[in-house]
């Protein structure tokens, strides 16, 4: 009797349910995610794309129609070839060239250079001949070498020399005024020689300044004159400081009736310098300042004929100018 209860208890019970499994549903959830955000590197049999053989087709006909251009750019260039290397070869024909004519000129001036240390005077020679031509009112050398050295210094080719002249100043002139004025009578006398009527004139013209009552100076006027391009410069060069008592002796040797005392003194300072200091008169500034003459002429010169280069400059400029 009990058995059979018991039986029938067992009957009534369900059979049993299989338990959930919560991990195995976690890691699906978690392949799911990471599939819908990422791509395998590589794809899995599973995913490959099948074979698309009209897509292959029309990329082998893409293919094609991108080479033409670049066959079409590769005759282009073959056919330019011989302008592109006719331009290389005229930019390496212009180095050599340029190259050529650079060493024949540092060959020429090392030439010159030995030429010149040998026979200083064979530079003038050298330098000599352009378009630059320049008469110094002078025939004194101490005057012309300077001014010789200056202008081909700086035009590098200039023709330099010297021709007679005078003046009705006194013999040695005294202010600003009376300087410029006997710089002008030299280049005017020059021009009345017809041969001399278009040249370019430099007179320099040695001359007294009194400072003060007790302080006096040497200096040289330098006047160019350009009739032609209508040109006309004057310069001065350094002062040197002359003893009031040489002054003195100059005013005193002065003969009172001296027809041109307005103007200065009948005998010169360098007279007067050379006495003292007991050296020839063109040696005294050499003597007295340790600096000669022609160098301090030389120094006012070249700037003299750096500004006239300039204003030759100025006038071919404007000339073009007016033309066009």
């Amino acid at each position: 009797m009990s058995d059979k209860s018991e039986n029938s208890k067992m009957s009534t019970v369900a059979p049993p349910v299989e338990l959930p499994s919560f991990v195995l549903k976690q890691q699906k959830e978690l392949k799911e995610t990471t599939g819908s955000n990422f791509k395998a590197a590589i794809p899995s049999q599973d995913d490959s794309v099948p074979y698309d053989t009209q897509n292959h087709e029309n990329k082998g006909e893409s293919e094609e129609q991108d080479e033409t251009p670049s066959l079409q750019m590769q005759d282009i260039a073959q056919a330019l070839t011989p302008l592109t290397e006719g331009v290389k070869n005229s930019v390496f024909y212009g180095w050599m060239k340029d190259s050529l004519k650079s060493s024949m000129e540092i060959a020429k001036d090392s030439v010159q250079k030995v030429v010149v240390t040998l026979d200083p005077q064979m530079g003038s020679i050298l330098h000599s001949g352009g378009n630059i031509e320049v008469i110094v009112a002078s025939n004194n050398e101490d005057k012309i070498d300077p001014v010789r050295e200056a202008f081909q210094g700086i035009f590098k080719k200039a023709t330099i020399y010297g021709r007679g002249s005078h003046s009705i100043i006194a013999a040695q002139p005294v202010g600003f005024q009376n300087a410029e004025l006997a710089a002008k009578e030299r280049i005017n006398q020059l021009r009345l020689n017809e041969s001399y009527i278009d040249k370019v004139i430099l007179s320099v013209e040695n001359f007294l300044l009194e400072v003060s009552d007790t302080h006096w100076f040497d200096l040289d006027l330098l006047l160019l004159s350009d009739s032609r391009h209508n040109i006309t410069i004057k310069l001065y060069t350094q002062m040197t400081p002359i003893p009031f008592e040489m002054v003195q002796i100059m005013q005193s040797d002065t003969p009172s009736d001296y027809d041109k005392k307005e103007t200065g003194y009948s005998i010169t300072v360098g007279r007067i310098m050379a006495q003292n200091l007991d050296v020839q008169h063109y040696e005294w500034h050499k003597t007295y300042t340790s600096i000669d003459r022609s160098e301090m002429i030389f120094n006012a010169a070249k700037s003299l004929a750096s500004i006239y280069k300039r204003e030759l400059q100025l006038k071919s400029t404007k000339k073009v100018e007016s033309t066009n």
